[in-house]
């Protein structure tokens, strides 16, 4: 607890210093501020998406300390192409809000004019720093009688992800129907894509090899103490059963 004022005090010298100079203060909001505030605020909202999974599956009010359907299963290690699958979405996210923008361009994005499109993305990776925190928590959600598994960070993602590619698709419509298509607007495109791309690959990496660890350490910690889950992760195998046919 000593230690959060001094963090805090640290990290508004490091935005007080990015406001001298627009390259600075880009690279401050689209690689430092996403880290930091995934870093503090997601354990409580992944707990936030638990709570609203419950209420949607369970039209009744379920007591607070219920854990009947909800166990948490061993998870895979991260691994760098699993890294590129989790910065792809947040990316088409931003990049969907710059190509709203009235100058989408690289000089315009480096630029201070960005200034509140810019600051679009912190809470686009915290959105995503959730769905990555509750997949790796291995949280599942099991219907016994139905024969049904679900990932909470599935289940969340699903929806993330959805939105994100209809944000994706309705940007390049107008984006398309306001200008010719030409050479020059794919070049200004893929130029600001993959300026974009390579600090939003390199959060995600920083923040799922050095700041999830933590996260995930707070969320299961919640889960076990608010909700009395077990601390152990559920091992299950695959049983085969007969064919209700023969097969020909």
């Amino acid at each position: 607890m000593r230690e959060r004022p001094a963090q805090a005090i640290l990290l508004l010298a490091f935005f007080c210093i990015s406001l001298l100079h627009s390259f600075l203060f880009h690279f401050y909001v689209l690689f430092v501020f996403p880290v930091v505030i995934s870093y503090f605020f997601t354990p409580y909202l992944a707990e936030f998406v638990f709570l609203l999974h419950r209420r949607i599956f369970f039209k009744i009010r379920i007591k607070a300390r219920s854990n009947r359907f909800y166990y948490r299963f061993l998870i895979s290690n991260i691994t760098l192409p699993k890294i590129v699958e989790y910065s792809f979405y947040p990316f088409l996210f931003f990049l969907s809000i710059l190509l709203q923008t009235a100058e989408p361009t690289l000089d315009y994005l480096l630029g201070m004019k960005a200034f509140f499109t810019t600051l679009s993305f912190p809470f686009i990776f915290l959105l995503s720093s959730v769905m990555w925190v509750l997949d790796q928590s291995g949280l599942r959600y099991v219907d016994e009688k139905n024969q049904y598994i679900e990932r909470i960070g599935n289940w969340f993602g699903t929806k993330f992800r959805g939105f994100a590619s209809f944000f994706v698709v309705i940007s390049l419509t107008f984006k398309l129907l306001q200008q010719e298509p030409s050479l020059s607007l794919l070049k200004e495109i893929l130029t600001i894509g993959g300026a974009v791309y390579l600090q939003v690959l390199l959060a995600t990496f920083v923040y799922l090899k050095f700041g999830m660890r933590r996260d995930l350490e707070k969320f299961e910690s919640i889960l076990v103490k608010k909700y009395e889950m077990e601390p152990e992760r559920v091992e299950f195998s695959l049983k085969k059963t007969p064919f209700y046919f023969k097969p020909y």
